[in-house]
């Protein structure tokens, strides 16, 4: 199974503790399995959008010629936080843009008409409300450490009050990230 480590991320002890990141680059178990995956989702009050069988659906239909960057945050040996993300073609894809799994670029190509690979409804990153400061900060932290490599995330459709909105975008701009928001 193809994985990518990024190293421990110590995020610190409060608001839920130790957080550890890793990046996964497919959707096969033992890297992540339905059952923790869907566990998040719960914890998050997640649409369908975000089941594990909705986005390895979407990317088993969509994702052939992109990267697939699942990033995972874990606490011991518990999956407290994943970003589904993506990078590559499209013609929005520039190069060390990640996105959110379910974004697509329809609507740019077609003019609004979702023809193929429109964005999904409400997309998120998933994380346990126990584990949310954490998780924030270790993501802003894996990001920091990966600019070189990667230029900028799309969160696109982002669920009003959902985690990224409550816990990432706060952390990204604590650690002075420039964060555009739109509805």
């Amino acid at each position: 199974m193809p994985e990518a480590p990024a190293g421990d991320i110590d995020a610190g002890a409060e608001s839920g503790g130790n957080v550890s990141v890793r990046v996964v680059s497919d959707f096969t178990p033992p890297a992540v399995t339905p059952q923790a995956w869907n566990a998040l989702v719960a914890a998050s009050d997640a649409p369908v959008y975000l089941t594990f069988e909705w986005q390895s659906l979407w990317w088993r239909h969509f994702g052939r010629g992109r990267r697939l960057n699942i990033v995972l945050f874990t606490s011991g040996e518990k999956l407290v936080g994943t970003a589904p993300l993506f990078s590559g073609r499209g013609i929005m894809q520039e190069p060390g843009v990640l996105r959110l799994i379910g974004s697509g670029d329809a609507y740019t190509r077609s003019g609004g008409l979702f023809l193929d690979d429109g964005p999904s409804d409400y997309l998120d990153i998933l994380i346990d409300p126990e584990f949310g400061q954490a998780v924030g900060r270790a993501f802003a932290d894996y990001l920091r450490q990966k600019r070189g490599s990667i230029a900028r995330v799309d969160l696109v459709n982002l669920r009003p009050g959902g985690p990224a909105a409550t816990f990432v975008v706060p952390a990204l701009r604590s650690r002075g990230f420039a964060v555009k928001e739109s509805p």
